[in-house]
């Protein structure tokens, strides 16, 4: 196990839920803020049932790095069954992830440890001397550590009603979806009776 980051962050713990579960964090950069994605970009929904999901979210190879990381790795298409390099993410609701990508796998998991405080915990499995090396657009060595803290950093914002600027008004999207049935399954673990069901 590599790259271990265990840190406690501010903010409230549905918030961080939600944003997980949105799925706006795929293949990219981390700049000063947060890039915007739209919620879908690069998405491809594989499967879901009760509490989790799996999807795809193939890298961007219009980015250098993610360039880099494919050269690393020796992918080819038809690696992992996949025609194009991508991270596979089986995500368990309402916080934990396990994810599949060229070159190794990962996990992250998020619990609450107050009203305020969430406690982040994340790593990465390569195969023996298998350590990337991995540098940002100007050469500079990509630490993974620093997109989380970027994360943490940010997530107290998104409690405050901070939105994509590409969202669309309408129905939610089939990745929203999680959302919703996560509510309904809480709901029903805190209220008195039922839930009603639709």
């Amino acid at each position: 196990m590599t790259n271990l980051y265990n840190k406690v962050w501010p903010g409230n713990w549905k918030n961080f839920c939600e944003n997980n579960m949105e799925g706006y964090h795929h293949m990219g950069l981390h700049k000063n803020t947060l890039e915007t994605y739209s919620p879908t970009r690069l998405t491809t929904n594989i499967t879901w049932g009760e509490n989790w999901i799996r999807y795809q979210v193939s890298y961007d190879m219009d980015l250098q790095v993610a360039c880099y990381l494919v050269e690393q790795t020796n992918w080819q298409p038809g690696d992992m069954k996949q025609n194009v390099p991508a991270l596979d993410i089986m995500m368990i609701h309402p916080a934990n992830a396990f994810v599949i990508y060229p070159g190794g796998a990962g996990f992250y998991s998020i619990g609450p440890m107050g009203v305020d405080q969430v406690r982040y915990r994340a790593g990465s499995i390569r195969p023996k001397g298998g350590q990337l090396e991995r540098r940002d657009p100007d050469g500079e060595a990509y630490d993974s550590m620093r997109a989380l803290d970027e994360d943490g950093e940010s997530m107290p914002h998104i409690a405050k009603g901070v939105r994509s600027r590409k969202a669309a008004a309408g129905k939610l999207t089939w990745m929203e979806e999680p959302i919703l049935r996560w509510m309904q399954w809480i709901s029903g673990k805190v209220l008195d009776g039922e839930a009603a069901r639709t």
